[in-house]
């Protein structure tokens, strides 16, 4: 994952232009800050790559504590022996 995004973002951004406006635009999107935290040094492959993983190992993070919280909170299924339906 990490290398797939360090080669991709080389091929999308290529000039220093391109990359100072992919930072603009997450520097201007409060919503990503919001959930993500501030997206520093997107102009660089090193920068992008941290910020892209870290942003998919919260996800996942969240996803993994959410189904663990359910888990170990659920009710347990009592049965009755000798009940009919």
């Amino acid at each position: 994952m990490v290398a797939s995004s360090a080669i991709s973002y080389t091929r999308i951004y290529k000039s220093q232009a391109e990359r100072e406006h992919l930072a603009a635009a997450f520097g201007l999107n409060h919503a990503s800050s919001a959930l993500f935290g501030p997206a520093p040094q997107l102009q660089t492959v090193a920068g992008f790559t941290v910020f892209k993983t870290s942003m998919t190992l919260m996800v996942l993070g969240a996803i993994w504590g959410l189904l663990t919280s359910t888990r170990l909170l659920r009710g347990k299924k009592t049965l009755v022996v000798g009940s009919c339906c």
